[in-house]
């Protein structure tokens, strides 16, 4: 079956995502590092930021870790 506008190889290609996205595993794991990143990218923000420093990092830190309790 194809549709009109698709090649067999663009067609397998989305079938093979398809089944990877509905793969129990791939969906626990993207699950869980959503929940990881959630909570790293607010740090990784500010140590990316070129003004920052050690003292304003780990105010930041600390701050964020009581938000999540």
């Amino acid at each position: 079956m194809t549709e009109p506008g698709w090649d067999k190889e663009t067609i397998a290609q989305s079938a093979s995502l398809k089944q990877t996205l509905e793969d129990f595993d791939f969906a626990f794991l993207l699950g869980v590092f959503e929940s990881i990143f959630g909570l790293t990218e607010p740090l990784f923000q500010v140590l990316q930021s070129k003004t920052a420093d050690i003292n304003k990092c780990q105010d930041h830190e600390r701050s964020q870790s009581h938000k999540n309790r």
